[in-house]
């Protein structure tokens, strides 16, 4: 049991390895096991392409807070490279934030929406409001850095770490 977990984890980082390269262009770093099994995806041969089921299948197994997720009033706090954010649910897809960005200019966050999380490329995955390892992007043109770890906070409940 524990090996197959360890090979679905493996198989996971290079679906998500292969997608970060296709956008980025940039080559990840991963360990041994994984960058040979990389490298058999991304590299068979010539003439070989990508299919958008793969990407497609890589967004889905991403671990993160999605948009149907969240209820009124829950918080969602972003903490990348460089900030934290602090997001409240407004129950109709909207957000009051703080924090980063926000901080500079406080009435830009007051109501704002989440465009979705990008891999630092041009893909972005609507639905997901923020998952470790990407850029949360707002419909605002803001983008953070990279994002190293989300937190849900229900009122009366208990939090949720990704």
């Amino acid at each position: 049991m524990r090996r197959r977990r360890s090979a679905e984890r493996a198989s996971i980082e290079v679906i998500i390895a292969v997608c970060e390269t296709l956008l980025t262009g940039k080559r990840p770093q991963l360990e041994d096991r994984a960058l040979r099994a990389y490298y058999d995806v991304v590299e068979p041969g010539p003439g070989t392409a990508f299919s958008l089921e793969l990407l497609a299948t890589a967004g889905a197994m991403v671990e993160g807070v999605r948009e149907a997720d969240l209820q009124l009033g829950d918080w969602v706090i972003v903490c990348t490279r460089n900030s934290t954010y602090a997001l409240r649910a407004n129950g109709d897809g909207s957000f009051e934030a703080t924090g980063g960005w926000f901080l500079r200019d406080p009435a830009s966050g007051a109501r704002v929406r989440v465009a979705g999380c990008t891999w630092g490329g041009s893909a972005l995955l609507t639905r997901m409001i923020a998952a470790p390892g990407m850029f949360l992007e707002f419909t605002n043109q803001v983008r953070t850095t990279r994002i190293r770890e989300v937190r849900v906070l229900r009122p009366g409940g208990s939090a949720t770490v990704h």
